[in-house]
């Protein structure tokens, strides 16, 4: 696992491992999952090139929860956050692809998305090791 996709799907593992078997890491049609938690990967930032030729930086990454009822969607987002914010990243992933750290955002409205659902948006930051096979 590297690259986008792999912080992603490091993400999706993990909301998984805590109880939110409806994470997915692209976004799904609304016959596979009505409301979804989708994680969006952002922008790598390099930090250093390791003495092994390795890399290490962070990737920016959102989590967007959906759901039908705003209330909900807020209290599924905060306990999105707080079960992120307690994750021992370092045991979550292994080689290519090595997550040193999480930096989980407080969670922000973000409105009706085009399917109408409500949308509650979890920032997130990973410092990960990315290593050349």
């Amino acid at each position: 696992m590297s690259g986008e996709a792999g912080e992603a799907a490091v993400v999706v593992a993990a909301l998984r491992s805590l109880g939110f078997s409806d994470a997915y890491g692209v976004p799904v049609a609304p016959w596979v999952c009505e409301e979804p938690i989708v994680v969006s990967p952002g922008g790598f930032e390099r930090e250093s090139r390791q003495a092994d030729g390795a890399v290490r930086g962070t990737r920016q990454l959102v989590v967007h929860v959906c759901r039908g009822d705003s209330s909900v969607a807020e209290a599924v987002t905060r306990e999105v956050a707080a079960g992120l914010a307690g994750v021992d990243w370092a045991a979550t992933s292994g080689k290519p692809l090595r997550v040193v750290a999480g930096d989980i955002g407080q969670p922000v409205f973000h409105g009706r998305g085009l399917s109408g659902r409500w949308v509650w948006d979890v920032p997130l930051t990973l410092t990960v090791v990315v290593e050349h096979e």
